[in-house]
């Protein structure tokens, strides 16, 4: 059945059933989106439910382990002490100049 007719033969029905028409067009539209609503809904709901069960999405796991290399990296970075590894290497190169040895000798009698 074409549209355009279908039109037409409403346009000339009587007010009562152009009022049907308009009824059943408005509740069929809002049954749509109420169904789509719904769906929705749970399809979210469901996901909250399996991320409370410990189901991890695809990109949770990449979060997961960028967050513990961070913490990781952390913790390093304030054990590194700086000031020690400069303090230590100049120790070792300055006790194995010749002067620093001699002195040592010297003083070590």
């Amino acid at each position: 059945m074409d549209i355009r007719r279908f039109i037409d033969r409403l346009r000339q029905a009587p007010e009562g059933r152009r009022q049907q028409v308009a009824f059943m067009a408005a509740l069929v539209v809002t049954i749509l989106i109420f169904a789509g609503w719904v769906l929705l809904f749970r399809l979210q709901y469901r996901a909250e439910e399996e991320r409370a069960a410990g189901v991890n999405g695809p990109f949770d796991a990449l979060k997961q382990n960028i967050a513990e290399s961070f913490a990781a990296f952390q913790s390093k970075w304030k054990s590194f002490d700086i000031k020690n590894i400069i303090e230590s290497e100049f120790i070792r190169q300055a006790s194995s100049s010749s002067g620093i040895l001699n002195l040592n000798s010297e003083t070590g009698r």
